[in-house]
């Protein structure tokens, strides 16, 4: 018999299939601006960039090349890279790499492609290899101001691959809910009321998190492999690939406590040390104020405990590094115990974080945790800049 418990229940079904819909059409578009645009355009080509910043400045085209195959190493699979090239600013090619996936007639052709100084190179492009390969290639700047460009080429076909895989994943997931809810919502039928309604809801909205809870453990275990993977490579691509590290959960994270909590962790680690404290300059320009941090002990600093701290542009280490745009290296209490640096975004100032206290304390910070912070600082600049909104 037809009652108004069928009514809900067939009120609830529609409601479930346009949601479904929504589901899909949100996903499709959300895959596409954030995984393409903002990795493959952008993430991606940065980090190469970042990763060899200070080698271009130092015209240290050993390092160059170790840095380029490396990452070629690991990212070639996850990234469906083709090839990565390092122009210098005329775009004369100074290193370039080429996936081995590809047969030796196809890499002749593009080897004597990227060495062509008189191509016309463009920002994006795209195009097709004799063999069948689609590849779309992204050029970025290196340095600021640039000292050299990264080009970045795609197949593209794998990177649709993988997008059309995820797609799937999001249809089936959601396909499953519908199925569970269907048979939930038969079950409840002759007992249907707000009560189960409200449990309904409560259930899918666990199993939601459940599921993103499972995706998040299993891209832990993957990065702790990857890292026990690479104990045995040197300090140099210890610090690169710890960066790479820091800038991929600083993508995942949408909360600024989060990403700001995140940038003291990592921070401690690459840096060997107890103490960080991130500043953000005030509207005046003149004075920073805190706003997190860790103690020697551990403790979080946030909050008003943070924003207590200020410093004047001008006096101490981090407002003379701050008023003067450098890094600087404080002896006291003792030689070498802490690191101050800015924080610039398009040349303007923006703050500028300190990290002191080395875990062993007959090490200081010197020149080669300058370096280290020049490149990680930009980074995390980046990483501020796009919760702050500053244009």
């Amino acid at each position: 018999m037809f009652n108004f418990s069928k009514k809900i229940l067939i009120t609830i079904g529609i409601l479930i299939f346009v949601y479904s819909i929504l589901v899909i059409i949100v996903s499709n578009k959300i895959i596409e601006k954030t995984l393409i645009e903002k990795q493959y355009f952008y993430s991606i080509p940065n980090l190469f960039a970042v990763s060899n910043t200070v080698a271009l400045m130092q015209q240290d085209f050993s390092t160059i090349t170790e840095n380029l195959t490396a990452m070629m190493n690991n990212f070639h699979d996850e990234f469906s890279l083709g090839y990565v090239s390092i122009l210098d600013m005329s775009k004369r090619p100074i290193k370039t790499v080429i996936s081995n996936e590809f047969k030796d007639k196809t890499i002749d052709v593009l080897r004597k492609k990227l060495d062509k100084q008189e191509e016309l190179v463009k920002v994006r492009d795209e195009y097709k290899l004799f063999s069948g390969e689609n590849i779309k290639e992204v050029l970025v700047t290196v340095g600021t101001p640039p000292v050299g460009i990264v080009r970045i080429g795609y197949i593209w076909d794998k990177v649709e691959e993988k997008t059309r895989v995820l797609q799937f994943a999001l249809l089936s997931v959601t396909i499953i809910a519908i199925v569970i809810m269907i048979i939930i919502a038969i079950y409840l039928n002759n007992t249907f009321n707000t009560e189960v309604s409200s449990y309904f809801f409560a259930e899918k909205k666990k199993v939601i998190e459940t599921t993103k809870q499972h995706t998040i453990k299993e891209f832990e275990m993957r990065q702790s492999e990857k890292l026990k993977k690479q104990l045995e490579t040197d300090l140099t691509q210890s610090e690169i690939f710890s960066i790479i590290e820091m800038n991929k959960q600083l993508f995942i994270s949408t909360d600024f406590n989060e990403n700001l909590k995140i940038i003291c962790e990592w921070l401690r680690k690459i840096f060997v040390c107890k103490e960080v404290m991130i500043y953000l300059i005030d509207d005046s320009q003149q004075f920073l104020y805190g706003v997190y941090g860790i103690d020697a002990s551990g403790v979080y600093i946030e909050g008003q405990a943070a924003y207590d701290r200020h410093i004047i542009i001008g006096e101490g280490e981090l407002g003379l590094a701050v008023q003067h745009n450098n890094f600087v290296i404080s002896d006291v209490p003792r030689s070498g115990y802490e690191l101050s640096g800015p924080l610039i975004y398009n040349d303007k100032i923006i703050g500028g974080i300190t990290v002191s206290n080395k875990v062993e304390q007959l090490k200081k910070f010197d020149a080669h945790d300058k370096l280290v912070g020049r490149v990680i600082y930009s980074l995390i600049t980046n990483a501020i800049v796009r919760f702050l909104g500053i244009q």
